[in-house]
């Protein structure tokens, strides 16, 4: 079975996997304790964002 990017399907399946990893993102924040990003950040605050870019940092083995 050969899926294109103009299935039916598929139009709906981007906008799912990106609300899915956004609320994924928002719990794993609330959930894991705070990391600051630098020394300047001396109060730092739980958000999506700060925990995206210190999993940027890290270095996942490519398969």
């Amino acid at each position: 079975m050969r899926l294109n990017s103009y299935a039916p399907k598929s139009i709906w399946r981007l906008p799912e996997l990106a609300l899915l990893s956004a609320n994924i993102l928002l719990y794993l924040a609330a959930v894991l304790p705070l990391v600051p990003t630098g020394f300047w950040d001396r109060q730092p605050q739980r958000s999506p964002g700060r925990l995206r870019r210190v999993l940027a940092q890290g270095d996942f083995p490519c398969l």
